[in-house]
């Protein structure tokens, strides 16, 4: 790993978790819980009363799941729970999974996406973090740690992904949306320049340039070219 990949991670909440282990025994405001029903039983009974942060870094996302979940965040959000969400950007590279990821957001959910994300992870209340036992694993065992040293660490750690994450369907004029990266896309293939585009849409000159590498990163293309061949890989066009 460079030193750029593993800024762009933030701290190892794990790897502290190991050292805390160490200095104090094996089970330092952690447990961890193999069977999948259980953990559900314990995060239904955790239900966040202030804040929830998770992110998810699968990059293969069925909608299908992702919509199960639907009247869960609804009810949630309902409760003026403050809900920020971290998605892998190959997943919202799919139109569908985007569509699904703004609708979210216009419920009031914050969202954003990024290339590296860590494991699964459910931070309740900055009480409670709920994260995979195995990096990359769906499903299987988790860790419950209630560890105040490591849940501030999962909380920084958060933080500092966030910052550096493209919003999802908020109000900033760079916000990922489908009808911006159709715009930008339609943009890009018609071959005007950033300057008439802007023109066109009534925006800045530096929004249609935040927009365009928005699209380059999503779409993971290093060109206005690649942009449109992946696009239409993906199904925008």
């Amino acid at each position: 790993m460079t030193k750029r990949q593993s800024h762009q991670q933030g701290p190892d909440p794990l790897t502290r978790l190991a050292e805390l282990a160490a200095e104090h025994g094996p089970r330092v405001g952690m447990e961890r819980v193999e069977d999948p029903a259980e953990i559900a039983r314990r995060l239904d009974l955790a239900g966040p009363s202030r804040e929830l942060l998770s992110i998810v870094p699968s990059a293969d996302i069925p909608l299908a799941a992702m919509m199960s979940s639907w009247d869960a965040d609804m009810a949630i959000l309902a409760s003026g729970v403050l809900t920020r969400a971290m998605y892998h950007t190959e997943a919202a590279r799919r139109p569908e999974i985007l569509g699904y990821l703004a609708a979210l957001a216009a419920e009031g959910m914050a969202v954003r996406v990024r290339p590296l994300l860590p494991s699964r992870t459910v931070v309740i209340d900055r009480a409670l973090v709920v994260v995979a036992a195995e990096p990359g694993a769906a499903g299987g065992a988790a860790l419950f740690i209630t560890e105040p040293v490591m849940v501030e660490t999962f909380v920084a750690q958060f933080a500092a992904l966030w910052k550096s994450g493209r919003a999802i369907g908020d109000a900033r004029s760079d916000s990922l949306s489908e009808e911006v990266i159709r715009e930008t896309l339609a943009m890009l293939t018609s071959g005007v320049t950033d300057a008439t585009a802007a023109h066109q849409l009534g925006v800045s000159l530096r929004t249609v340039r935040r927009r365009v590498a928005a699209v380059l990163e999503l779409l993971n293309a290093s060109s206005r070219f690649e942009a449109g061949v992946k696009a239409a890989e993906a199904g925008w066009l």
